[in-house]
C-alpha cells in the first residue's frame, strides 16, 4: 500500500473516531439534563412504568407512578426500598396508586409545604372568611329568599281614600295587612283607617278601602268588620270570588327569646315590583308601649327598621311563621329607632272576637289613660309628686268616671299595694276579671290630699 493511501485511511479513521466521541459526549449531556429536570428514566422498549429516583450516594427505587418532586418534603411514612434494576435484571412492575376520590366535605384543602401533607387546610377568601363561613352566609340568603317567596302571597296592600265633601280634596293613607283565612278576612293596623272612620267606628260615606293582592292588577274593595283601640287592630273583609287566597301560618306555640332573628314583610308600593323585606332581632319582650288612645300594651320590640308601608304586616320567625303584627297604632317618639309588634297570640284572639261578635269580650276596663314614665318623672322632679300613675285623661261613662277619678290625679296604691311609676296599668287590668272591685288611693293635686275610691271594673265594649 502506498504512503498516500495510508494517509487517507488514517484520516478517515480519525474522523470516525472524532464523530463517535462527539456522539457520546452529546448523549451524556442530554441524559444529565433529563435526569436533573425530571428525575426519571424512560425505557423506550417497555410499556411498564419505570422506576423513579432521587440522585444520591446510594440510589434506591421508589415504587410510584407519580414523579417525585425533589423540593417537597418526604412523607412521614417510611418508604420501602428495593435494589436498583440492572441492565440484565428483570424490570419490576409498579402498580399505579389510585386517584383520591373527591371529598363530600365543603372544605377545600391544599397541601401545606411546612406541615403534614395529610392534614387538611381550610382555604380563606380575600376577606378572611373560610369557605364554611361563606357557605353558611349563602345558605342564610337562600333561606331569606325562600321565606319571602313563601309568605309574600299572604301579605296584602291596603289603601284608604277619603273625599272631603266641602273641599273635594282626596286624602289617602296606606299600609300592609295579612290574610287570615280563605274567606277573605284580613287583619291590619287600625291607624291606617283613622282618616276613614268617625269616633263611633263607622266608615265615612265617601271613603274607600282597597286591598291589593300579589298577582292581581285590580284591587278588592273591603268593608270594615271591627276595630279594637286597645290593641290597635282592625279587621277587614273582601270577597275573593273564584280566587284561592293563601292564609298566613301562625306559630301556635311561640317561644320567643331576646336575640332571636326575625323578619318583617310588607306589600310593595306602586313604584316597586316586589318588597318590602326587613331583617333584625328581638331586642326586648313584653315591652310596655303607649297606643294612640293613651293606653299601654305589652309588645315585642325589635331593632329592624320597619317602615310605615309595612305597618300591619307580619313579623316572622325563621320558619316563616307569624309571631307578631307590626306597629299597631303606636305613638312613636322621633328618637325611638326601635320597631314594635303585637304578639301573634293576642292578634289571633282579637280577630276571632271581632269577626264573631264585633268586639273583644272578657276584658276589664277602667277608663283612664296615664302619662308615660319619662314624662311623669319630669313633673315629679319639678313638683315633688309622690310615686304612682299620673292620670292624663278619664273617658266619659267609664268606671273611673263613675268613681269620680279626675284628670291630674295620681294613683299611689291599688288594694293597699304601693304603685311604682313604671307599672303597666294595661297589663294589670288584663289579670283582673270583669266585675272586680279595686280600692284605689289617689293623691289629688287640687287639695294636696290623699283620697280613697272604690272602682268596679266593667267589660270593655267598643
Amino acid at each position: 500500500m502506498s504512503r498516500k493511501a495510508k494517509m487517507i485511511l488514517g484520516l478517515t479513521g480519525l474522523c470516525l473516531l472524532t464523530a463517535a466521541v462527539a456522539t457520546l459526549l452529546t448523549t451524556a449531556i442530554l441524559m444529565r439534563f433529563v435526569f436533573s429536570s425530571t428525575g426519571t428514566t424512560t425505557d423506550m422498549t417497555s410499556d411498564q412504568p419505570q422506576l423513579s429516583y432521587r440522585p444520591s450516594a446510594t440510589p434506591t427505587a421508589i415504587p410510584s407512578s407519580t414523579p417525585v418532586v425533589t423540593d417537597r418534603p418526604a412523607s412521614p411514612t417510611p418508604v420501602p426500598t428495593q435494589p436498583v434494576a440492572t441492565e440484565t435484571g428483570p424490570t419490576p412492575s409498579v402498580t399505579p396508586e389510585p386517584e383520591p376520590e373527591p371529598s363530600d366535605s365543603s372544605e377545600t384543602t391544599l397541601p401545606d409545604e411546612t406541615s403534614d401533607p395529610s392534614t387538611p387546610v381550610t382555604t380563606e377568601s380575600s376577606t378572611g372568611e373560610t369557605q364554611d363561613e361563606q357557605s353558611l352566609i349563602w345558605q342564610q340568603y337562600d333561606l331569606l329568599e325562600t321565606i319571602y317567596e313563601k309568605v309574600s302571597p299572604s301579605v296584602v296592600g291596603i289603601e284608604v281614600e277619603v273625599e272631603e265633601t266641602v273641599t273635594a280634596v282626596r286624602r289617602t293613607n296606606s299600609g300592609s295587612g295579612l290574610i287570615m283565612n280563605e274567606d277573605g278576612v284580613i287583619v291590619t293596623n287600625s291607624s291606617i283607617l283613622s282618616i276613614a272612620v268617625d269616633k263611633y267606628g263607622n266608615v265615612f260615606e265617601h271613603a274607600e278601602i282597597r286591598v291589593y293582592i300579589l298577582g292581581r292588577d285590580r284591587p278588592y274593595f273591603a268593608k270594615l268588620i271591627g276595630r279594637d283601640p286597645l290593641t290597635g287592630i282592625a279587621v277587614l273583609q273582601i270577597n275573593p270570588g273564584y280566587r284561592v287566597l293563601q292564609p298566613a301560618v301562625f306559630d301556635e306555640t311561640p317561644e320567643l327569646n331576646v336575640g332571636q332573628m326575625i323578619l318583617a314583610i310588607g306589600f310593595p308600593d306602586a313604584l316597586e315590583e316586589s318588597g318590602h323585606l326587613y331583617t333584625g332581632m328581638i331586642s326586648a319582650l313584653n315591652r310596655p308601649v303607649q297606643l294612640e288612645d293613651g293606653t299601654s300594651l305589652q309588645m315585642i320590640q325589635t331593632d329592624a327598621r320597619i317602615s310605615q308601608a309595612c305597618s300591619g304586616g307580619p313579623l316572622l320567625n325563621l320558619n316563616g311563621e307569624v309571631i307578631g303584627l307590626t306597629n299597631c297604632g303606636l305613638v312613636r317618639s322621633a328618637y325611638d329607632t326601635q320597631s314594635y309588634a303585637l304578639p301573634a297570640v293576642t292578634a289571633q284572639m282579637v280577630v276571632s272576637d271581632l269577626t264573631s261578635q264585633g268586639y273583644v269580650g272578657g276584658r276589664s276596663w277602667l277608663g283612664v289613660s296615664v302619662l308615660v314614665e319619662e314624662t311623669f318623672l319630669q313633673l315629679q322632679t319639678l313638683y315633688n309628686y309622690p310615686n304612682g300613675l299620673y292620670i292624663a285623661d278619664v273617658i266619659d261613662g267609664s268606671p273611673a268616671y263613675t268613681a269620680d277619678l279626675r284628670r291630674g290625679d295620681i294613683i299611689t296604691r291599688i288594694n293597699d299595694n304601693p304603685i311604682d311609676t313604671s307599672m303597666d296599668m294595661s297589663y294589670f287590668l288584663q289579670t283582673q276579671p270583669v266585675g272586680s272591685m279595686l280600692r284605689l288611693q289617689v293623691y289629688r293635686r287640687d287639695d294636696n290630699r290623699y283620697h280613697e275610691f272604690r272602682v268596679y271594673l266593667q267589660e270593655y265594649i267598643q
